[in-house]
């Protein structure tokens, strides 16, 4: 008899997996919808998913609030700073593949970095790791001067002008211009472009078609709307 009850007891407190799969749907809308109506965001696709696969999604919002697009799973974004951790996966590769060594100064593969001056006015070094990490103490480039590139050669050549900010490794400062030079670095080892390299040993193994530096025409048009808070 007892051995029924604790049989009866499992049963009605673990919930099946379909009755799983629902609660966390409804979780997941109810976030989406919160954060369109709270208008901390414009728009949002949310996700949840294991090593099994896609479990839940949700979309709300809109993709252009002016026209009043919605948006839906179809549409691009703009990653931005998130291409930072497909770079340090490029170099990781590039270090699987014998190419570089994190331990590696900027200069064995950049030239320019070779007159690198410190923030004291002395010759300073910085390695990879530096770069991947912001901690090399690179500064950044200004409006003017970013506009002005068009390239990553062009960008280190300016960058290693510019005396660093602070000791190589003794602080840390978040630092566009460390990650672009680690990018650099991948195109001379490599013997190709970056956005290449990035094609065709990450994004088309992976099957992410729509992951791109250049937008087709076609993307273009998928394209959601930016906004600044």
């Amino acid at each position: 008899m007892k051995k029924s009850l604790f049989a009866a007891f499992l049963a009605l407190s673990i919930p099946s997996a379909a009755e799983e799969a629902s609660t966390l749907q409804q979780a997941l809308d109810s976030f989406a919808t919160k954060q369109i109506e709270s208008k901390e965001i414009a728009g949002v696709i949310a996700g949840v998913g294991d090593k099994e696969g896609v479990l839940a999604t949700a979309t709300a919002g809109f993709a252009n609030v002016g026209t009043g697009e919605k948006l839906t799973p179809e549409h691009m974004f703009w990653i931005a700073s998130m291409s930072k951790p497909v770079c340090g996966t490029a170099m990781m590769m590039a270090v699987e593949k014998g190419l570089v060594s994190i331990s590696d100064h900027v200069s064995k593969y950049l030239p320019e970095f070779k007159d690198l001056m410190g923030a004291d006015g002395k010759p300073a070094t910085i390695t990879i790791e530096n770069c991947l990490s912001h901690t090399s103490g690179l500064q950044d480039l200004n409006n003017k001067e970013n506009a002005a590139t068009t390239t990553l050669a062009e960008l280190t050549a300016l960058v290693s002008q510019k005396p660093l900010k602070f000791e190589p490794g003794s602080k840390w400062a978040y630092c566009q211009t460390g990650i672009s030079t680690a990018a650099r670095i991948i195109e001379v080892v490599s013997g190709k472009s970056y956005p290449d390299y990035l094609r065709e040993n990450l994004f088309e193994p992976l099957g992410m078609k729509d992951t791109t530096f250049n937008l087709t025409e076609a993307q273009v048009k998928r394209l959601a709307v930016s906004y600044a808070t």
